[in-house]
């Protein structure tokens, strides 16, 4: 029997600590790009850089250094360049910037005020489609004005029912609105402009000519929980077209290699507030009915972990190169595994079931963090019937 005294953690072990988040698989599948958060011991800061790890042998390295924060990276479809968000340069308001993955100095792409969510390269790679806030008038003026600055927030007059979150303060006015970014010159176009609704994540068709996305268009969302509809938006005019769907609770939609089809996760009427979520797919034409490939399975197919130290990062369905099949996470006993579903809803099939979290895949590969509370933080990545954990723990 061993006879080491493991001794209590301490408040100094938390500088130890790093998180490992938003695992992004290279084009190839030769890379796995990721985010590592880490705490400053001089500044008592959050800083977070961008660190690459090799499929193969497992060499790891760090791609972007300094004291910023350095996030939410995306590879092109080449494979050659990275968008990420990052506040570097004295910036407290993050930006696009663009990097060559073969090296040199980040690019700027944005100069913006407000918030940024979900982004995503065109299929041909020239263009990048994302979420922006606003934000509101009276906060630019108060920034602008030093009086008003040192007086800071003298009252607000609230008119929505969900007007602030933790973590987040009070909420802007304004929606997520989905704009379009050109790659080389920053030409930027805005597809929506209802201030009163805030528009999901998009995805692009592999044409590259729609956006599909999801949107909740009541004045008051938070009073309609749950009513979300589908749209496709042209990315040429902006004309946009409603897809008939069940009513009921809708995210995260995405084509099928082809463009025939639409995948998304939802759930079907309004009695539960928090449903279980199914699997849903429906032609892309709006020429027909939704239909729930994971009804007959009892899994909930989107589910999600939250910790103090970092958020989830949810997971579109994914489809199969051929698109015979879709690949997504589901729940069961407590932990999330990596599935494939056949789409006439026929087999729901473990593809990966060890303990742990999946997050991610692409081509033939799938990686993912790897969170077991006894355990260094991994990020496994399997190849056909292979699994090879390749250890990105800061060490």
């Amino acid at each position: 029997m061993s006879t080491t005294t493991k001794r209590p953690l301490q408040a100094e072990d938390l500088y130890q600590l790093q998180t490992l988040t938003e695992c992004e698989i290279s084009p190839d599948g030769q890379w796995v790009l990721f985010c590592v958060g880490r705490v400053d011991r001089k500044t008592e800061k959050k800083y977070s850089s961008l660190w690459l790890v090799n499929t193969d042998n497992g060499e790891m390295r760090q791609f972007t250094t300094g004291e910023q924060n350095d996030n939410h990276a995306r590879w092109s479809p080449d494979g050659r360049t990275i968008v990420f968000l990052s506040n570097r340069a004295d910036e407290k308001q993050p930006q696009l910037y663009l990097i060559n993955f073969a090296g040199g100095e980040a690019r700027k792409l944005t100069a913006l005020k407000g918030n940024f969510g979900s982004f995503a390269w065109s299929p041909d790679g020239t263009r990048i489609a994302y979420q922006f806030r606003k934000t509101d008038a009276e906060v630019l003026e108060r920034e602008a004005d030093e009086h008003k600055k040192e007086l800071g927030v003298v009252a607000r007059r609230v008119t929505r029912t969900m007007y602030k979150f933790d973590g987040a303060g009070l909420l802007p006015e304004a929606r997520w609105q989905l704009w379009v970014i050109d790659a080389q010159s920053g030409a930027t176009t805005t597809l929506t402009a209802n201030e009163r609704v805030a528009q999901g994540p998009p995805a692009w068709s592999p044409d590259g000519r729609l956006l599909v996305y999801t949107a909740n268009r009541h004045d008051d969302p938070q009073l309609h929980i749950g009513q979300e509809d589908l749209f496709v938006v042209s990315v040429q005019d902006g004309v946009e077209r409603l897809l008939a769907t069940p009513v009921g609770r809708k995210r995260l939609p995405s084509f099928s290699p082809d463009g025939q089809w639409i995948s998304y996760f939802g759930a079907e009427g309004l009695a539960d507030p928090f449903p279980p979520t199914n699997l849903w797919i429906l032609p892309s034409s709006g020429e027909g009915a939704a239909h729930n490939l994971s009804a007959d399975h009892d899994r909930d197919c989107e589910p999600t972990i939250m910790g103090d130290s970092s958020g989830s990062t949810p997971q579109r369905p994914l489809w199969s190169a051929d698109g015979a099949q879709l690949y997504v996470p589901v729940s069961r006993h407590g932990q999330g595994e990596l599935h494939a579903v056949a789409t006439d809803g026929s087999a729901l099939a473990p593809i990966i079931a060890t303990k742990g979290w999946w997050a991610t895949t692409v081509g033939t590969k799938a990686s993912a963090n790897w969170p077991i509370a006894t355990a260094p933080l991994p990020i496994p990545v399997k190849s056909g019937s292979t699994m090879r954990p390749r250890r990105a723990d800061g060490n």
